[in-house]
């Protein structure tokens, strides 16, 4: 009777094995995003209590001449961002990730000068399945197609395009104006 002890060591290495992917996350708390020329702000600010629909408030604010802060708007964001990137004259917001499912709806959210969402993207409208299966690492919860590291690195500037380049060989070109989203091929870096 050789596969009772296989399907008891299986028994109890399941919730091991099961374990070593599963993901952990402490609770959001409010956060602050600002570009380089840091003249102004974007606030993600969680909801207190958890609800069914997590989502945050946005303020994106400006830094006067005296050092106080002044609202330029403030809208209920579509999730509770991870990341965020602001154009320096504060034309656009563009949020990455929603807290604690990196990588599915609300990938990429990009707001207007008021606060309205211009485009809202799940990851499949940035890559292919294949994409996503072959170079997009994931867990119990999330896949990790871009990092904080890899965020702060980017500019977002004007009306111009965000580019978001990957070791693969591909850029993504995101308009923020229309939320469209281009690529272009790269020589791969490893």
């Amino acid at each position: 009777m050789r596969t009772k002890p296989l399907i008891l060591a299986t028994f109890f290495l399941f919730p091991l094995i099961h374990s070593l992917s599963a993901d952990s996350w402490v609770g959001p708390y409010p956060r602050i995003f600002a570009p380089w020329t840091g003249n102004r702000g974007f606030k993600v600010v969680p909801p207190k209590a958890p609800t069914l629909n997590p989502q945050a408030v946005g303020p994106l604010f400006i830094v006067n001449d005296d050092g106080t802060d002044k609202i330029v708007w403030q809208t209920p964001l579509v999730n509770i961002p991870m990341y965020a990137l602001v154009e320096p004259d504060g034309k656009y917001v563009i949020t990455f990730d929603t807290y604690a499912h990196l990588g599915y709806e609300h990938a990429l959210v990009i707001y207007d000068a008021t606060g309205k969402v211009i485009a809202d993207l799940k990851l499949e409208d940035l890559f292919t399945k294949e994409e996503i299966d072959k170079h997009v690492e994931s867990t119990v919860s999330s896949r990790f197609w871009c990092t904080g590291p890899q965020i702060a690195a980017l500019r977002l500037d004007g009306d111009s395009p965000l580019d978001i380049p990957y070791p693969w060989g591909k850029t993504l070109h995101i308009d923020p104006k229309t939320g469209k989203v281009t690529s272009t091929p790269t020589s791969p870096t490893h």
